[in-house]
């Protein structure tokens, strides 16, 4: 797939459509079912219940985060999040869970400290990284995860 395409999956017909990025901001619609397909540009803060559905329904990249809302480092955080949500739309899907109010996610994936970030693609887990990181070793890890 070229670099600058990306895959979104239709929350109605279940249909992956492969379209650029550059088209992510024209409202695209499923090439099957003509839906409007959606993709968050936005963290998404989970359940428990939800977290498998939402970690293994993404065609691509799924970055969860694993944060508690008194740790000072997770809320340094949040803002190079939401930025890397933004800016890799449609290609990155990030995924927030809060420990202490969902610790089972944690408990699973040995998650003893926050933030702690891992990687998946396709559901499948590629790399872990504990503390907090500014935006360009946030991107430069996650680059070099998938390379």
């Amino acid at each position: 797939m070229p670099e600058n395409s990306i895959l979104l999956k239709c929350s109605s017909c279940k249909t992956l459509n492969r379209l650029p990025s550059s088209r992510l901001k024209d409202s695209p619609k499923c090439g099957k079912c003509k839906q409007e397909l959606d993709f968050p540009v936005k963290p998404v803060q989970v359940k428990t219940s939800d977290f498998d559905h939402e970690l293994t329904n993404w065609p691509s990249l799924v970055l969860v985060d694993f944060f508690a809302t008194w740790c000072g480092p997770c809320r340094m955080m949040e803002p190079v999040l939401n930025e890397l949500a933004e800016k890799r739309a449609g290609r990155l899907k990030i995924l927030k869970v809060d420990v202490d109010s969902e610790p089972e996610p944690a408990r699973r994936f040995g998650v003893n400290s926050t933030p702690t970030l891992i990687l998946f693609v396709k559901g499948r887990k590629i790399n872990q990284i504990s503390g907090a990181l500014n935006k360009e070793q946030l991107d430069a890890w996650i680059d070099s995860s998938v390379n």
